[in-house]
C-alpha cells in the first residue's frame, strides 16, 4: 500500500510538473502573442501615420495648385472682359466711322448728280 502511495505521489507529483510545464508554455505563448500583436499594431500605426502625413501634404499641393488655377482663371476672365470691353469700343467707333462715310458718299453722290445736271443744261444751252 506504501508503494501505492509512493507511486500516486510520484505520478501526482508528474502530473503536477507537466501541468506546470504546460502553464509555463501557455504563459509563455501568451506573452510571444501579445508582444507581436504590440508590433504588429505599432508597424500598422506607423504605417497609417505615414499615410495620413502623405494624404495631408499631397491635399495642400492639390489646394495650391487650385489655387493657381484659380488665379490663373481669375486673369483670363479679366483679360477677356477687358479685350470683350475694347472690341465693343472699337466696333461702335468703326460703326460711327462707317456712318459718317456713308453719309458723306451720299452727299457727294447728290451734289454729283446737281453737277452733272447742271452740266446736262450747260450743254443744251450752248
Amino acid at each position: 500500500l506504501q508503494t501505492q502511495a509512493l507511486s500516486t505521489a510520484t505520478h501526482e507529483d508528474r502530473v503536477q510538473s507537466e501541468l506546470a510545464a504546460l502553464r509555463q508554455r501557455a504563459d509563455q505563448e501568451m506573452s510571444d502573442i501579445k508582444k507581436s500583436t504590440a508590433e504588429l499594431y505599432q508597424r500598422q500605426n506607423l504605417m497609417l501615420s505615414d499615410s495620413k502625413e502623405e494624404a495631408l501634404a499631397e491635399l495642400e499641393r492639390l489646394r495650391n495648385r487650385l489655387s493657381e488655377v484659380e488665379k490663373a482663371r481669375d486673369i483670363a476672365v479679366r483679360e477677356h472682359m477687358e479685350l470683350a470691353t475694347s472690341v465693343e469700343g472699337q466696333i461702335g467707333e468703326a460703326r460711327s466711322v462707317a456712318k459718317i462715310k456713308t453719309m458723306e458718299l451720299d452727299r457727294l453722290h447728290v451734289a454729283y448728280e446737281d453737277a452733272q445736271s447742271l452740266n446736262r443744261q450747260l450743254r443744251l444751252e450752248t
